[in-house]
């Protein structure tokens, strides 16, 4: 077994960044970079890195929403965007892949090099704690734990991304007009603003 094996096997299509919309105009021009390489610290998403890494956080087939919930309540008067990323960065980046949020203890006691594998991907896939992923109304590309994330330790180039999602109509427009030369689509999706469908599972733990 592979990780791209793996992938096909669970029909892994997407994965989702969610970003400051004001951030748009540098990713399409530079790609998604990790934090040390941003000029303005002030368009990072977290004000500090509690997984210790300098990464770009992603999570696959639906948003972390409990965290993009939480940074909106923080930032109520920024507009937020979605980036969906090709699978195909699973296999040829540089990566680490997280059963649970990368700044938990469970997660960030492993090294690096043992969240690279493709037994770690698996695990993010397999039970958790006392939940049975079998129990839970979720895809087979949805990983087990809502805020399971990967990390792209050298951030995404633009190739990799293939489409903005927004919250509505008017976004799309407004990002339209603003981006005239933006070559990916732009698509109002507002499922992806919400919560999980498995969301009354993990209210008490996640």
């Amino acid at each position: 077994m592979t990780i791209q094996r793996f992938i096909q096997e669970r029909g892994i299509k997407v994965i989702f960044h969610f970003t400051k919309l004001r951030n748009l105009g540098s990713i399409l021009a530079h790609g998604l970079v990790t934090r040390n390489r941003l000029l303005d610290k002030q368009h990072c998403n977290d004000g500090y890195r509690m997984d210790r890494t300098d990464a770009v956080c992603a999570s696959i087939g639906f948003p972390n929403y409990k965290m993009f919930w939480s940074l909106r309540k923080q930032n109520p008067t920024e507009e937020w965007i979605i980036l969906a990323i090709s699978p195909l960065a699973l296999i040829e980046l540089r990566c680490a892949f997280c059963q649970e949020n990368a700044a938990s203890n469970n997660v960030s006691g492993l090294s690096i090099a043992q969240r690279s594998t493709l037994e770690a991907l698996q695990r993010m896939y397999g039970d958790f704690g006392e939940k049975e992923r079998k129990d839970l109304p979720i895809p087979d590309d949805y990983p087990t734990h809502p805020q399971a994330e990967i990390l792209f330790l050298d951030g995404v180039p633009l190739r990799y991304v293939g489409a903005i999602l927004v919250q509505n109509e008017a976004m799309k427009q407004k990002i339209e007009k603003s981006y005239p030369r933006n070559m990916m689509k732009v698509v109002a999706k507002s499922d992806y603003f919400g919560p999980r469908k498995d969301y009354a599972h993990w209210q008490v733990i996640a």
